[in-house]
């Protein structure tokens, strides 16, 4: 490494080149060196947390075209969001009052122009998410026909995920381990096809940009000539999200003596699942014999903070080592608490969350986010919700419950039917649920009678389970939906049936039970089934995980305080206090842990999340109870290794 360090104000006192034009903003010594980098060769920028590390590239640009006469057209800055583009260029458009035409973008969107100006691809040509799902749809019907449409339509999901995880990474290994097992086995046939059928209608998806555009510069040599003197400078922010495929085509892209800005902070890498290579930061440094400067000062969390997320980051073993310092001087806290149970956790929160100040609870998980959330609104408290998430009636327990009173009201009958009828399990064979598909277009009968009299004559246990399903429905077809709801879980035994379905996964049957715990205290405000369940599918209609949630507070005018999110959506925000609950042994980390590479980017996300508060940070967990306890993370661990 070159340089690694602060470098004293001295360092700028009668250098020329260093020289700031009258009206810069006041920077420390490492923002103004980076600022100021006058060799003709690259940079790399560690930005620690809160070190400012947006103003620094913005101010970078501004002096490359004030002081360094560069033509702004000559200037590209990249980026992984359009969000996050667009809020930079409006920050450097703000702090030089012009419209100067630095080119800003996401690395797709430059790598389509790329695509665009130099070959005959046009937007028509661009897959949209339902165009994928079509095609793997057909492809799903292709390698397995025998697989039922509710459990293909839940695969292409995580195929669509894999497929472009694999684009931007080239390693099969690691996308087929990241799928199920049985899914897993059917990827390479299933991409295959998917990519037969993409080819042969002339199409490309998101992430064949990034191929296109690495084949086409590698191998056409006037067009990477055109595109290597099309800038002369080139900035790139949060560098340690850059994957392989984009590192190459940057480096296509940059002749001698490369003039490549890099910001970045291996230590808050955390997108590992869609491919993201923290490495290819020392391999930037490495690659360009780059020089290197830390901006070490945080200007967001108070010292506590610091001190506490260094001893957990500092257990990594391969990243760049920084020393980090809080230039907040106010007294800031940071506290562990355990709890008997998950519940007496998440009513600690509740209590927290009422207190005034801008507050953020961070989960490691999507559905975990959710559930909390759940709490929160039938507790009435506002709250802002920004990530994707799914109504309560889309999970699928809750649509277990729901199928059943659909099915004693003859809604949707024979889907409702298909649903529950193994929920708790009545050994109803395939062959029986394809006679109900047949039958019921030809008959003027219900379908449970139907699947009754099929049984009767081949399996008179099984048809008594299903005469014993019927008596259930005309009981559950005259109560209100809490009783319903009730009735469902313990009468029928759908209780029973989850904490058999999840009897070695205590994690999830613990939430399974909380959702229907959840879904039974919204039915009690409804005494009509009717419009219970016309709201519920308005409710799913209505969902789109990035709306603000006003509690019922109709007269509210004060803007909300409280957040609620993932981690992985909390990046690059900051709170006054913030909670990170469930800091547990196969929740955070999550999963079993057995590569120390992903060991690894569990810590970095923890970092990330404990590094967005400014003054408290709270830390719990389960510590269960002496006949059922449960394990802390092993990063609590780091913290009491740094307090001795």
């Amino acid at each position: 490494m070159n340089c690694l360090r602060t470098p004293d104000f001295k360092d700028f006192l009668g250098t020329d080149d260093q020289v700031l034009p009258l009206g810069y903003p006041e920077m420390n010594p490492a923002q103004r060196e980076a600022v100021c980098f006058s060799d003709s060769g690259p940079l790399l920028v560690l930005a620690g947390p809160g070190s400012g590390k947006t103003f620094v590239i913005t101010q970078r640009i501004r002096y490359l075209i004030e002081a360094q006469n560069i033509a702004p057209d000559k200037i590209l800055v990249l980026t992984f969001t359009k969000e996050a583009a667009l809020s930079m260029k409006k920050r450097f458009y703000e702090s030089v009052h012009s419209s100067k035409s630095v080119n800003f973008g996401t690395f797709h969107s430059i790598f389509y122009q790329i695509l665009k100006q130099s070959t005959r691809i046009s937007d028509s040509q661009m897959l949209k998410d339902a165009d994928k799902k079509k095609i793997l749809f057909h492809v799903l019907n292709r390698v397995r026909p025998e697989m039922p449409f509710s459990e293909r339509h839940n695969v292409i999901p995580l195929f669509m995920e894999a497929i472009s995880y694999y684009k931007n990474t080239g390693d099969l290994k690691k996308t087929i381990e990241k799928l199920p097992e049985d899914i897993g086995k059917l990827f390479q046939e299933s991409y295959e096809a998917y990519e037969e059928i993409r080819r042969s209608e002339r199409k490309r998806d998101f992430d064949d940009m990034l191929i296109d555009c690495k084949r086409l510069l590698s191998e056409n040599t006037s067009i990477r000539k055109y595109w290597q003197e099309r800038f002369e400078h080139i900035l790139i922010d949060e560098f340690q999200d850059i994957n392989s495929v984009q590192y190459d085509v940057i480096k296509l892209m940059t002749p001698s003596p490369y003039r490549i800005f890099a910001v970045g902070d291996d230590d808050q890498s955390i997108y590992g699942f869609r491919g993201a290579d923290p490495s290819c930061m020392k391999r930037f440094e490495q690659d360009y014999h780059a020089k290197t400067i830390l901006l070490n000062r945080n200007y967001r969390s108070c010292d506590e903070i610091v001190k506490a997320s260094l001893c957990v980051i500092n257990e990594n073993k391969n990243r760049f080592k920084k020393e980090l310092w809080a230039d907040n001087k106010v007294a800031g806290t940071v506290k562990q608490d355990g709890f008997r149970t998950r519940q007496m956790q998440y009513e600690y929160l509740i209590s927290q969350c009422k207190e005034p100040g801008l507050c953020a609870v961070l989960f490691r998980t999507n559905r975990m986010m959710q559930n909390f959330a759940y709490m929160l609104k039938q507790e009435r408290i506002p709250f802002v919700i920004r990530e994707k998430t799914k109504s309560l009636y889309e999970q699928e327990v809750i649509r277990d419950v729901i199928a059943y009173i659909q099915l004693s009201l003859g809604i949707q009958e024979v889907q409702s039917l298909l649903r529950i009828i193994n929920r708790p399990s009545r050994y109803v064979d395939r062959d029986a649920i394809a006679l109900i598909r047949t039958h019921k277009t030809q008959r003027q009968q219900n379908a449970v009678s139907i699947l009754r009299e099929y049984y009767t004559s081949v399996d008179l246990t099984i048809a008594e389970a299903i005469e014993k399903l019927e008596k259930h429905l005309e009981r559950i077809k005259m109560l209100s939906p809490y009783t319903a709801v009730q009735y469902i879980r313990k009468m029928v035994g759908y209780d029973n049936y989850v904490r058999l379905k999840f009897e070695k996964d205590k994690e999830e049957r613990e939430e399974a039970i909380q959702l229907l715990e959840y879904m039974t205290k919204d039915a009690i405000d409804w005494s009509n089934t009717q419009e219970w369940l016309e709201w519920i599918q308005s409710d799913r209609n209505g969902t789109d995980g990035q709306k603000y949630y006003e509690a019922q507070r109709n007269d509210a005018k004060e803007e909300c305080k409280l957040y609620v999110m993932t981690v992985h959506g909390a990046k690059g925000l900051e709170f006054d206090r913030v909670f990170i609950p469930d800091c547990n042994e196969r929740i955070f980390p999550y999963g079993q842990m057995q590569e120390e590479c992903v060991l690894e980017e569990e810590r970095r996300l923890f970092y990330v999340g404990m590094t967005r508060a400014k003054y408290e940070l709270q830390l719990l967990y389960v510590a269960g109870t002496a006949h059922d306890p449960q394990t802390p993370s092993r990063f609590l661990k780091g913290l009491m290794k740094g307090k001795k």
